[in-house]
């Protein structure tokens, strides 16, 4: 659920902090499951 809602939060509000926040927290939350992974690939892509 924290993935998707970091989705919306990069892709329809443009706001990366707050799809940073929430990618982290599916990380930590369930970090062995398939959207940890996939925000996990997400949290690196804002990496400079």
């Amino acid at each position: 659920m924290y993935h998707k809602i970091g989705k919306v939060y990069d892709e329809l509000s443009d706001d990366k902090e707050k799809a940073k926040e929430y990618w982290q927290k599916a990380a930590s939350t369930a970090p062995d499951s398939k959207d940890a992974q996939l925000a996990g690939e997400k949290l690196a892509s804002l990496q400079p």
